[in-house]
């Protein structure tokens, strides 16, 4: 099932509660490129960040918003990004589009060099950690077996993650 293009807006009321929860969805169609998979991580820990110092912390109006993102090979490669913000149904509106002004202002002016670079050791550091275990060798084998793909992008990751630049995100967003 492929998702609906274009933009979709939709309600739902329910419950007594006076509360709402903004889910905004990206998808797309695109090949599935393991530097780009990368890429798109990287961009949504940033996006992660400056939606939590945004949203929360300069505009009050939500207690945990996020940014998340999966791409998938089967059944056709595409990515879906889903940013979830929880909060009162007065502020939904307002949240929304201080979110896209934050997205748009990634598209424009690109992201923050130094928040890059301790993301990217981040990554680089969990990487490591998941070196150390079987399950994740496991796991990344048998999807390389089952999509027959070449599993060398585990140990070419560091390289990978260390030639991404503020511009190939701000092309990625």
């Amino acid at each position: 099932m492929r998702p609906v293009p274009g933009v979709v807006q939709a309600s739902v009321r329910k419950g007594a509660a006076s509360q709402a929860q903004v889910t905004i969805t990206f998808t797309g169609e695109t090949p599935y490129d393991e530097t780009d998979v990368i890429k798109l991580n990287l961009l949504v820990g940033i996006i992660n960040v400056r939606i939590y110092q945004q949203l929360r912390e300069e505009m009050g109006g939500t207690y945990n918003p996020s940014i998340s993102a999966v791409f998938n090979k089967r059944p056709y490669s595409h990515y879906t990004v889903t940013a979830r913000i929880p909060c009162g149904p007065e502020n939904a509106g307002r949240l929304t589009d201080a979110f896209f002004d934050l997205i748009n202002k990634v598209r424009d002016k690109g992201v923050d060099k130094d928040l890059m670079e301790k993301f990217k050791q981040n990554m680089e550091g969990h990487h490591a950690g998941q070196m150390k275990t079987n399950e994740y060798w496991l796991s990344t084998l048998s999807a390389a077996w089952v999509d027959r793909d070449d599993p060398s992008w585990m140990v070419d990751y560091y390289n990978m993650v260390g030639g991404i630049s503020a511009r190939d995100l701000k092309e990625t967003a």
